[in-house]
């Protein structure tokens, strides 16, 4: 949720550092590693 915020503030280095710490944790790394893979889509 962390990642998301930043990532509507416009925070792309916290929003991915928020992200990278996200898919450390088994509960939260399916659903980080999918939005770090949207968020990328984005840039493009």
């Amino acid at each position: 949720m962390l990642g998301l915020a930043y990532h509507e503030l416009k925070d792309t280095r916290k929003s991915r550092n928020a992200l990278l710490e996200a898919v450390k944790f088994e509960e939260t790394k399916k659903v980080a590693n999918q939005w770090m893979k949207q968020l990328e889509f984005d840039k493009d």
